[in-house]
């Protein structure tokens, strides 16, 4: 496992602020961990750290200030990120095939004018107790390089 990765798991465990990224295109991951819990916000975005920003200015920027966190740098093991095969059950491929058919006789539908615009949808339910937010993280690091 990523020593980076290790370590959120133990600031997620004490509750302490971090942020991982990555760049697109780039194999470094990067990481900001801040030295307490406490919430800092930014007045003016011209201060140095990391921001999080809303796309207007009517709601409060919260910022990790450079001067409270550690940062850290690592390049990425992708053949360590390998992505696991994903199951599925016999219910679920039902449902893709009768959703894949869906969509197709939609598209005649459209085709014959019967319909200018559809928009076909499904359910799909995900338990989460089962979920894991760092083996998440490092399932979407190894799917998506870019």
């Amino acid at each position: 496992m990523s020593s980076m990765i290790g370590l959120a798991q133990e600031y997620w465990s004490k509750q302490l602020p971090f942020v991982l990224y990555r760049k697109p295109g780039s194999d470094k991951l990067c990481g900001l961990f801040q030295d307490s819990n406490e919430v800092y916000i930014s007045k003016s975005l011209k201060e140095t750290g990391f921001v999080f920003a809303p796309f207007n200015d009517q709601n409060i920027s919260v910022i990790f200030p450079d001067s409270r966190c550690k940062s850290k740098l690592e390049i990425l093991d992708f053949s360590e990120l390998q992505q696991k095969k994903i199951t599925q059950f016999k219910s679920e491929l039902e449902d893709q095939i009768f959703f894949e058919n869906l969509v197709s006789k939609s598209i005649k539908e459209i085709d014959r004018g019967r319909f200018t615009k559809v928009v076909v949808s499904r359910k799909f339910s995900v338990r989460l107790d089962s979920l894991s937010l760092f083996e998440t993280f490092k399932q979407a690091l190894a799917s998506y390089h870019n």
